[in-house]
C-alpha cells in the first residue's frame, strides 16, 4: 500500500513545481523591468547583478499556480543621497520616481506603490519592485512608506543562504524544484 501513496505523493510533488516554460516567463518579466530601471539610474551596458530574485521563487520554494517574484532593484547610493533631501514621506517619493520610470517602458500595465514595493501585474506573473541600497556587509537598506516613511535593513541573502543549507542537509526536500 504505501508503495501507491509514495508514487502518488511524488506525483503531486512535481505537479507543485513551476515549468521550464514559468520560469523563463518569470525570468524574462524580471530582467525587463532591470533593464528598464537601469537605463534611468546607471550609464553604460546592462549589469545583471543590479537585481536580485528573492521571496520563494528566488528560493527556489516557490510552487504553482505562479504568482509573483520579489525583486530588490539595487539603486545607486547617490539616488539615496538625492531622495534622503526630499521633505516629506521620502519612502513613497523613491517608489512613485520608479513607477514613473517603469511606465516608460510599460505604459499599459497598471502599475501600483505601496509601502516597500512598486507592483507591475502582468499577465502571467506579477513582479514587485523593491528599490533597494546594498551595504558592504551585503545587507539591503529599504524604505517603508507606512507610517509617513521610513528606512530599515533587510537581509535576503542571508535567507537564500538557510534555505540553501536545509536544502544540503535534507537532500533536496526543502526547495519544491528539485529532483523527487
Amino acid at each position: 500500500m504505501w508503495i501507491h501513496v509514495i508514487s502518488h505523493f511524488d506525483d503531486f510533488l512535481k505537479q507543485l513545481c513551476l515549468t521550464a516554460g514559468e520560469c523563463e516567463d518569470a525570468d524574462g518579466k524580471a530582467e525587463r523591468v532591470a533593464r528598464c530601471l537601469w537605463n534611468n539610474y546607471y550609464v553604460g551596458e546592462f549589469n545583471p547583478a543590479c537585481y536580485l530574485k528573492v521571496g520563494s521563487y528566488g528560493k527556489g520554494t516557490s510552487c504553482r499556480p505562479q504568482s509573483d517574484l520579489d525583486m530588490p532593484f539595487l539603486l545607486p547610493w547617490s539616488v539615496h543621497s538625492r531622495v534622503d533631501g526630499f521633505l516629506g514621506n521620502k519612502q513613497s517619493q523613491l517608489l512613485r520616481e520608479i513607477k514613473r520610470n517603469l511606465l516608460e517602458t510599460f505604459p499599459s500595465t497598471d502599475l501600483r506603490a505601496d509601502r516597500q514595493v512598486v507592483l507591475a501585474p502582468f499577465t502571467t506573473y506579477d513582479v514587485e519592485v523593491v528599490p533597494a541600497f546594498k551595504f558592504q556587509d551585503g545587507t539591503f537598506l529599504i524604505g517603508d512608506t507606512n507610517g509617513g516613511g521610513s528606512w530599515r535593513t533587510s537581509n535576503p541573502i542571508a535567507e537564500y543562504e538557510d534555505i540553501k543549507t536545509s536544502d544540503s542537509l535534507t537532500n533536496g526536500k526543502a526547495t519544491t524544484c528539485s529532483e523527487w
